[in-house]
């Protein structure tokens, strides 16, 4: 028995088209649409290199962060359902508070004074913790939640682009 297959596609062809798949499109060539240009303006307009070599940006707000109502009532509710989940689990409590102690010390996040807090001037964060047990790296993370409503019904996500 015999067998024969033809095929008529040329090499040069197929590594001609092989290079046109792999190639890195030219962003520049890409018209941005009005969300991806306001971004983008906004990212030269306002990155900088700080003192630890990291590149910080300001948030892209598109409506005023003055239109935040305030986050303490939500953020402050979150913070009791996981007291609440200490006191069934030091360990989780343990895990918890090395994870928020390292994000402090990163600079991720700041103490704000309870006091003198304002929903002016500072947003506060809702978050709540996920323990992965399988996890071989990180068992537990925290999950920050910028959609959670604040006192008038806006988000934080809501205002940024």
């Amino acid at each position: 028995m015999l067998n024969l297959h033809i095929n008529g596609t040329n090499i040069d062809n197929q590594l001609k088209q092989f290079w046109e798949l792999e190639e890195i499109p030219n962003v520049k060539d890409k018209l941005l649409t009005s969300e991806e240009q306001f971004v983008e303006t906004h990212f030269q307009n306002t990155y900088a290199c700080n003192s630890d070599g990291r590149f910080v940006v300001k948030l892209p707000f598109y409506k005023s962060n003055s239109e935040l109502g305030d986050s303490k009532p939500a953020a402050i509710s979150r913070l009791l359902a996981m007291e609440r989940k200490f006191k069934n689990n030091p360990d989780f409590e343990k895990q918890y508070k090395e994870f928020m102690n390292e994000y402090e010390s990163l600079g991720h996040m700041s103490l704000v004074n309870s006091r003198s807090h304002t929903s002016k001037d500072q947003n506060l964060l809702p978050h709540h913790a996920v323990i992965k047990p399988s996890s071989l790296t990180t068992k537990l993370r925290v999950v920050f939640d910028a959609s959670c409503k604040t006192t008038n019904g806006t988000s934080l996500n809501s205002l940024l682009e």
